[in-house]
């Protein structure tokens, strides 16, 4: 089997590592901004990138996306983001996404994407537990609060130590 070059441009450690799981046939890169998946994508050929859509360093990915595109018209690209909506959507395709996803996207649906050319959002093996989707949106709002776990506790309108509590938990897996 033809080894495949899949870049992954996203600001969290745990879905770089997730992705860098993948099986042995494809070749995974990641980057955690736009500057270092630029600086790969010209020293490689690149066959997939799955580029979240608000990378850390505050760029939005669509902006990589037509840079990807312009350079490789026959890269496969999607855009994940957890806040996925319909005028995001449209704005990258319009920027040259083949797909745009929603997070939590897992590594085994890209591979079957990337060797099917179809993705099945039909299959319940990668819907994520109720479990998951808290334990994402809470680590989420964690982000967002700047690590500050009594702002995280005020939003989420919940104790402190429910929160502490909470974050001590490892992620569940599905």
């Amino acid at each position: 089997m033809e080894q495949r070059t899949i870049l992954v441009v996203d600001d969290e450690d745990l879905v770089l590592r997730a992705f860098c799981r993948a099986p042995s046939h494809l070749c995974v890169v990641a980057a955690k901004t736009g500057a270092e998946a630029r600086e790969i994508a010209r020293a490689r050929h690149l066959d997939a990138a799955v580029i979240d859509y608000m990378l850390g360093d505050g760029e939005c990915g669509l902006d990589l996306v037509r840079e990807l595109r312009r350079e490789n018209a026959l890269v496969k690209l999607v855009v994940a983001s957890a806040y996925a909506c319909t005028e995001m959507a449209v704005m990258a395709m319009r920027a040259g996404a083949d797909y745009v996803k929603v997070k939590p996207l897992t590594p085994r649906a890209v591979v079957k994407w990337l060797e099917t050319a179809a993705w099945d959002d039909n299959d319940p093996s990668e819907t994520p537990s109720m479990e998951r989707m808290q334990w994402e949106y809470v680590h989420r709002v964690l982000r967002e609060s700047d690590g500050n776990i009594s702002e995280a506790a005020r939003r989420l309108r919940i104790e402190r130590l429910t929160l502490r509590r909470h974050l001590g938990k490892p992620a569940p897996r599905h």
